[in-house]
C-alpha cells in the first residue's frame, strides 16, 4: 500500500526542515534526494497504483512508468551511496570505500541515463531488463562488500548504525525480488529508522564534541585569565623595581652633581683668593716689601731681615706656583 511512501514522505519533510535549519549538514540534503525516488518507486508499486491507477493511466503517461519502473532504481541505489559517503565521512574514514564507490556513482550515473534511453527508445526490451538485473547483482555486491569492509574498519557507531540499515534494506530489496513487495517497504522503512537513530547519534556526539570545546574554552580562558594575572603582578613587581632603581640612579647622579657643583665651586673660591692675592701683588707692593728688607739690613737686623725675606719669597713662590695652574 501507499502507507510507506506517506511514511518516508514525513521522513523528506523532517529532514527537509533540518537541512534548512543547518545547511553546513549536506548529508540531510543527500538524503531528501535519496528519499524522494525511493518514495516515488514504493508509490509506484503500491496497490492503488498497480490495481487502480496503472489500467487507467498508463497509456496516457506509459514513459513515467517506464521510468518509475527500473531506472528509479538504480538513481537511488547511487544517491544512496553519495549519502553513506558524508555521513560516514567516507573519504578520511574509509578511503579503499572512497574510491570503489566514486567508480560504481560514476558508471551507475552513465549506466542511468543509457538505461532510460534504452527503455525510453524499446521499453521492457529484453537486453534492458537483462542489463538490470545485472546492474542488480553488481549493486548487492559491491554494498555487501562496502558493509563488511565498513562494518570491519568502523571508527564509531554511526557506522555501525548505517551499515546494519544498508542490509536491511539490501535484503528487503531481494526479498521483494523472490518473495513480495512488501518486503522491500519493510526493508526501507527500517533502513530509514537505523538512519534516523545514526543521525540522532550523530547530533548527540556533535552536541557532546560543542560541550567538551566549550569546556575546553572556558578551562582556556580561566587559565589565560589567571595567566594574564601572573604577568601583570610580575610586571608591577618589575616595575617597582625598575622605579626603584632608577630613583636610587637620580639620587646618585644628583649627588655626584651637587658634589662635582662643590668642587667646582671651592676651586673658583681658590681662584678668586690668588685672584685676590695678585691682585695685591702690584708693584707698590713689591717695592715697599723690598724696601723695607732693604731697610732691615741696612740697620742690621739681619735676624728680621731674614725672617721677612724668607716670609716673601714663600709668598711669591705661591703666587706663581698658583698661577701656572
Amino acid at each position: 500500500n501507499a502507507g510507506a511512501s506517506g511514511l518516508i514522505l514525513t521522513i523528506i519533510i523532517f529532514f527537509g526542515a533540518l537541512y534548512l535549519s543547518n545547511p553546513s549538514q549536506k548529508v540531510y540534503l543527500l538524503y531528501v534526494l535519496y528519499l524522494i525516488p525511493l518514495g516515488l518507486y514504493l508509490f509506484h508499486r503500491s496497490t492503488y497504483v498497480t490495481y487502480q491507477l496503472l489500467p487507467t493511466a498508463a497509456w496516457k503517461f506509459p514513459y513515467w512508468f517506464l521510468f518509475m519502473d527500473m531506472p528509479v532504481q538504480v538513481l537511488f541505489h547511487i544517491i544512496y551511496t553519495a549519502v553513506s559517503f558524508s555521513f560516514l565521512n567516507a573519504r578520511q574514514n574509509y578511503p579503499v570505500y572512497f574510491r570503489a564507490g566514486r567508480v560504481v556513482i560514476v558508471a551507475g550515473s552513465v549506466f542511468t541515463i543509457v538505461f532510460a534511453i534504452g527503455m525510453y527508445i524499446e521499453p521492457y526490451a529484453s537486453i534492458w531488463v537483462a542489463a538490470f538485473q545485472i546492474e542488480r547483482l553488481l549493486i548487492t555486491l559491491f554494498s555487501i562488500c562496502a558493509n563488511l569492509y565498513v562494518i570491519i574498519n568502523r571508527k564509531d557507531r554511526i557506522a555501525l548504525i548505517v551499515t546494519l540499515g544498508s542490509l536491511v534494506f539490501l535484503l528487503g530489496a531481494w526479498g521483494a525480488f523472490f518473495f513480495h513487495m512488501n518486503m522491500m517497504r519493510l526493508g526501507a522503512i527500517l533502513e530509514v529508522i537505523f538512519f534516523s537513530l545514526g543521525i540522532g547519534y550523530k547530533l548527540n556526539l556533535e552536541r557532546r564534541e560543542k560541550d567538551h570545546i566549550k569546556t575546553a574554552l572556558i578551562n582556556q580562558l580561566r587559565e589565560t585569565e589567571t595567566l594574564q594575572k601572573r604577568y601583570n603582578a610580575e610586571l608591577e613587581k618589575e616595575v617597582k623595581v625598575r622605579s626603584e632603581e632608577l630613583v636610587e640612579k637620580a639620587k646618585q647622579v644628583e649627588e655626584e652633581k651637587k658634589e662635582k657643583m662643590k668642587v667646582q665651586l671651592e676651586s673658583k673660591v681658590e681662584e678668586m683668593k690668588m685672584v685676590a692675592m695678585r691682585s695685591q701683588m702690584n708693584p707698590h707692593f713689591l717695592f715697599n716689601s723690598l724696601n723695607s728688607i732693604r731697610h732691615l739690613i741696612i740697620k742690621h737686623q739681619t735676624t728680621e731681615a731674614y725672617d721677612y725675606l724668607s716670609e716673601f719669597a714663600s709668598l711669591m713662590r705661591s703666587v706663581l706656583e698658583n698661577a701656572e695652574k
